[in-house]
């Protein structure tokens, strides 16, 4: 009898890297990735500073989703402060948080950070993204930018 059972085998693993001096755990491989892409802006000066998972934002009782949320990485640049979201794939889920986001902390600046193609083929991943649109300040790509640094 041949064994069905279907295991699968999760990409995002916790990551454990030292970035400038100072001991980090990251919840996946592509949040390390883009943690280092950081660090190579922070030393060129082109940001002051980042900071990993500073902050929980708690929602109010008329969201239908998790009552708190903690977006990936607080940048300081130029004298602004926004927080950036990491997202390999998009979820309802994902674009109801930034419009929670949005109602109960309309001063809060996030950017999405997407780690896929510009362009895809998926027709719901387009959609999602879209929504997004409407509750972030902008979208970035992290691949070409990772490139350019060879991250």
């Amino acid at each position: 009898m041949q064994d069905r059972t279907i295991h699968y085998q999760w990409r995002n693993k916790p990551e454990e890297i030292v970035i400038g001096g100072q001991k980090n755990k990251f919840k996946s491989q592509v949040e390390k990735r883009w943690a280092l892409y950081l660090e190579s802006l922070l030393k060129l000066g082109a940001i002051q500073s980042w900071e990993y998972e500073p902050k929980k934002f708690e929602f109010g009782e008329r969201w239908r989703v998790r009552k708190q949320y903690t977006p990936d990485f607080f940048i300081r640049e130029d004298g602004e402060e926004f927080y950036q979201e990491i997202k390999t794939s998009m979820r309802q889920v994902d674009v109801l948080r930034f419009r929670c986001l949005r109602a109960d902390y309309p001063d809060v600046r996030i950017v999405l950070v997407i780690f896929g193609p510009e362009h895809t083929r998926k027709a719901n991943q387009n959609r999602l993204r879209s929504n997004a649109r409407k509750y972030v300040e902008r979208i970035v790509f992290a691949n070409p930018l990772l490139k350019q640094f060879g991250i």
